[in-house]
């Protein structure tokens, strides 16, 4: 099932998925825009209800969050045994080696939040996902991110 989304810098590690680091680990993340990913999620739902009948949801973290700063899909194995801190604080070493190295399309923007580079704490903005045979990076679709989770989970 095509229901993960994809990163462009590694079309056959992990089967193309994108992978970021959250709180279990590596994780792939589902790609809402495709019809397998809403899918994916609603059949998931629907399996976890069988087991313990739920009222309402909590989404926690429903944005393409990542503890790795990896600035184009390409994460480097961090160790498993840090803590969340250290993550953190490995992840801005990453960055503060790449991002003056990086001169590309995602960092052509008139205005950042932070002096820091798009990626930092999120996937990696040239991941991407698929609709209609068609591809949307997720530069042009974070934002829409936990809009997609929302609808998927109604």
């Amino acid at each position: 099932m095509n229901c993960l989304m994809k990163s462009k810098q590694n079309p056959t590690k992990y089967n193309g998925t994108l992978i970021g680091y959250v709180w279990p680990g590596k994780c792939g993340f589902v790609d809402y825009l495709a019809p397998n990913g809403t899918r994916y999620w609603m059949e998931g739902l629907q399996d976890l209800y069988d087991i313990v009948e739920f009222d309402g949801m909590w989404i926690d973290m429903n944005e393409p969050s990542n503890f790795d700063n990896c600035p184009f899909g390409e994460c480097p194995d961090l160790p498993q045994e840090l803590s969340v801190s250290e993550l953190f604080e490995n992840s801005r070493e990453l960055v503060n080696v790449t991002e003056n190295e990086d001169k590309s399309y995602y960092h052509d923007i008139p205005w950042h939040p932070s002096k820091d580079p798009l990626y930092v704490k999120t996937l990696s903005m040239d991941g991407y996902h698929v609709m209609n045979k068609t591809y949307y990076d997720l530069y042009h679709t974070h934002n829409l991110y936990g809009t997609l989770q929302a609808k998927a989970t109604r």
